[in-house]
C-alpha cells in the first residue's frame, strides 16, 4: 500500500488515532512514523521537549491530555479535570488556595500557574482552547512585519508577529506528527501571528489562508459583537476561497466537513461552505471539480461572501 496524505489527514480530522497506527501499520516507508505513534499514545512515552525537566514535566501533561482525548476518547470534560489534577499536584498548588479562589483549568490554572513558568524561562505562552480542546501555542523567538492586505471590500496594512522555536503547538500539531497544525491566529491585539515554520512568505498559502484569512477575522472583531467561531471561520473560509488558485482548497473543506460537534467552528463552517457550493453547483460534485473550475469558484465564494455580510449584520450589533 502506498501512503496518501490526503487519507491520513482524513484520519486525523476525525480525531482517529487508532485508525492512523492501523493505517500507517500497512505503508512500509512510514514505519518509523507509526512506531512513533505506538510509543507516545499505545506506550505513553512522551518525548522530552527541552533542556528544562520542570517545562517537560509540564508539557507531559498537556500530552497526556491530547492521548486521554483523542486516543482512549475520554470524555473532554474527565480529560480536562484530570490534566488540572496533574498540574495541581506537579505545581503544588495548595488545597485553601483552591478552595478559596475556586480555581478552574482556563481561566485560572494555566493562566495563573502554567503560563508564568514559560514565559521565566524566556517563552511565549499562548493557552486556551482550539477548537474545543485545550492545547498551549509557544515559542521562543518572534519579530514583526508588515504587510499589505486586500479584502473585498477593504485594503489595510496589517503587523504580523512572526513565531519561530515553538515547543508546543497545540493539539493538532500533535496528533498528526506536526504533518498539520495551526498556522496563526489572530490576536487580541489586533496582530496577526504566523508560525514560521509553517510557510513559505513570498507563497501563496501565506498570502491567501493565512495574512487574508486572519485579516478577515480582524475585520469582523473591530465590526461585530461577539462573533461566534462558525460564522468567523466561514467568512475566513470564503475570503480563502475568494483569492485562492488551487481547486484542492474547496475540496479539503467539503473532506472535512462536520456538524456533529459545536464546539468545533472550523468544520461547523466547512459543513456550511460545502452545503452551499452543493447548492450552487446544483448537479455537479466538488470532488468532481477540476482546476478549469475555480474561476467560478472564486465567483460563488464572492457572492457567499456578499450574502454574508447581510446575514451578520441581522445577527450581530455592530461596535
Amino acid at each position: 500500500m502506498e501512503y496518501n496524505k490526503i487519507e491520513f489527514l482524513r484520519y486525523i480530522s476525525n480525531h482517529d488515532i487508532k485508525g492512523v497506527i492501523n493505517y500507517l501499520q500497512q505503508i512500509p516507508e512510514k514505519q518509523e512514523e507509526y512506531k512513533r505513534y505506538v510509543s507516545v499514545f499505545e506506550s505513553e512515552q512522551y518525548e522530552d521537549l527541552t533542556d528544562n525537566q520542570e517545562l517537560n514535566d509540564l508539557l507531559k501533561v498537556y500530552h497526556k491530555y491530547y492521548r486521554n482525548v483523542f486516543y482512549l476518547k475520554i470524555d473532554r470534560n474527565i480529560a480536562t479535570a484530570t490534566m488540572t489534577q496533574d498540574f495541581i499536584e506537579i505545581l503544588n498548588i495548595d488545597q485553601e488556595v483552591l478552595e478559596i479562589e475556586n480555581l478552574n483549568f482556563d481561566d485560572d490554572i494555566e493562566d495563573k500557574y502554567v503560563r508564568p513558568i514559560f514565559e521565566k524561562n524566556g517563552y511565549s505562552f499562548l493557552g486556551g482552547d482550539t477548537s474545543g480542546f485545550y492545547g498551549p501555542y509557544i515559542w521562543q523567538d518572534s519579530y514583526l512585519k508588515t504587510f499589505d492586505v486586500e479584502l473585498p471590500f477593504s485594503h489595510e496594512e496589517y503587523t504580523i508577529r512572526i513565531n519561530s522555536g515553538f515547543i508546543s503547538n497545540s493539539w493538532l500539531d500533535f496528533i498528526s506528527q506536526g504533518v498539520t497544525g495551526t498556522g496563526g491566529w489572530a490576536g487580541k491585539d489586533g496582530i496577526i501571528n504566523c508560525n514560521a515554520g509553517k510557510y513559505d512568505f513570498e507563497g501563496g498559502i501565506f498570502q491567501v489562508s493565512l495574512l487574508k484569512h486572519e485579516a478577515q477575522h480582524i475585520l469582523d472583531n473591530k465590526t461585530y459583537q461577539d462573533m461566534e467561531t462558525a460564522d468567523l471561520e466561514y467568512r475566513a473560509k470564503l475570503i480563502e476561497l475568494i483569492y485562492s488558485n488551487d481547486i484542492e482548497m474547496l475540496k479539503g473543506f467539503a473532506r472535512d466537513a462536520r456538524n456533529d460537534d459545536e464546539t468545533n467552528g472550523h468544520q461547523i463552517s466547512q459543513y456550511k461552505i460545502k452545503n452551499e457550493f452543493e447548492k450552487e453547483l446544483a448537479t455537479r460534485k466538488i470532488d468532481a471539480l477540476s482546476d478549469n473550475d475555480i474561476t467560478e469558484v472564486n465567483k460563488i465564494a464572492e457572492e457567499l461572501y456578499v450574502k454574508s455580510n447581510n446575514e451578520m449584520d441581522k445577527k450581530y450589533e455592530r461596535k
